[in-house]
Parts: structure tokens; sequence; C-alpha cells
């Protein structure tokens, strides 16, 4: 019989297939996750927020997990939607574009878009390392105002501010080769998927079958072997 297992440790452990994967997650909040062996992690960053950003847990078979948890996620794009759909009645619009379509629309142009010199930090709800930060919308300028252009910067914004907290370096120093995206957010969001990439310098691979169900069976198999 298996003892309690910890959700999160049980969906990173079905995301894997090898030690150099690290777990990006964006559902509503996002999460990015490295399995390390049992002892002192080695590489940690140097900056005190980068080190107060990571926390490092129990792991299956003697392992850690360490992880950066951000509050902004999918979130985030939700937010943006519906600040969107409250000018349109604002402007009076009476037959607006459903959310979906709102959606949908706004990655359309961000994709078109291609790169932005529009920078925004759409942290909303701070962190937990950092509760007082709030989002910032910098570089403003004439030319970088279109939908595409905000749409492309949540994007990127939400990739960035992850990687402030667990960086391609540090990434690096563990022996970390691709990234397994998971998560209803990064699935259905392309643009999402290639800053990941270009952020992070590294593959991604998606894995659509992530679940905690299937990474709590698997650990049961692991004990009994």
């Amino acid at each position: 019989m298996g003892v309690a297992l910890g959700d999160f440790q049980c969906s990173v452990l079905s995301s894997t297939s090898q030690p150099s994967d690290a777990v990006f997650n964006i559902g509503t909040a996002c999460q990015l996750a490295v399995v390390i062996p049992d002892g002192e992690p080695h590489g940690l960053p140097a900056k005190d927020v980068e080190r107060e950003a990571l926390q490092v847990l129990p792991f299956f078979r003697g392992r850690k997990v360490i992880t950066a948890a951000s509050l902004s996620g999918g979130n985030i794009f939700a937010t943006y939607v519906n600040m969107l759909m409250s000018w349109m009645k604002d402007l009076g619009i009476n037959n607006p574009p459903s959310t979906d379509e709102i959606y949908q629309r706004i990655l359309n142009c961000a994709d078109e878009k291609g790169s932005t010199s529009l920078k925004i930090a759409p942290t909303l709800w701070g962190e937990r390392h950092t509760p007082d930060k709030r989002g910032q919308v910098s570089n403003l300028t004439s030319d970088n105002t279109s939908l595409g252009d905000v749409g492309l910067a949540v994007c990127q914004g939400l990739v960035e501010n992850l990687q402030e907290m667990m960086s391609k370096e540090f990434l690096l120093s563990l022996g970390i080769q691709r990234i397994v995206g998971t998560g209803s957010a990064l699935m259905k969001n392309e643009v999402l998927q290639k800053q990941v990439e270009q952020v992070f310098g590294l593959p991604l691979v998606l894995n659509e079958s992530s679940e905690a169900s299937v990474g709590a069976a698997l650990a049961a198999i692991l004990e009994c072997n």
C-alpha cells in the first residue's frame, strides 16, 4: 500500500521521462520544477531573492524537487480578457465577441506580431517571496500599443518572471536539456510555448497526459519495485 502522495510531486513524476527534464506547468498560476538527487542542491542561485523564490520539496526514491511557483499564469490572461470586455461595455458595444473569441484574436495578433519592444511584468498579485510586487508596463511608445504587442508582451512577461525565479543558468548547472510543458493555459497558447523556448533557450516538449493520478500510479509501482 502506498503512503500519502502530494499532487504536485505526482504531477511532476508523470511529466518527466529523464533526469535532464524540467517541468513547466501553466494553469491558473504557473510552476517550474526540476528533480535532483537527495542532498544539498548544487549551483543554487546566489541572490537572496532567487533563493527565497525557490522551494525544495521531498520527492520519490529519496530525491528532491526544486520548484519556482508563481502566482501569475492563466489568471493574467483571464484578467486581460475581462478588462477588454469591460472596455467594450463602457464604449457601448452591445454585442461584443465572446471571451473565447477575444482570447483567440489576442493570440492570433500576438503570433503575427512576432516581436515587440513593449515590456509587461504581469505580477498583479505579487509573489510569495515578494508580496508587495505589482505589475508594470514599461518602454511604452506610440508604436507598440496594438493588441498583438500587448498580448505578446504578456506572454513574454509571464515566462521572464519565472525565469527570474529559476534562471536558465541554474537549469543548465543541473544538466537540464529540455523543458516538458504541461497545463491547460500552455497547451492552447502557441505564443506562450514559443516564449518558453526563446526565454530559456531550451527545447519545449508538450505533455498533454500529465496528471497527478498517473503520477500516483507510477509512484505506487516504484514503491513495489
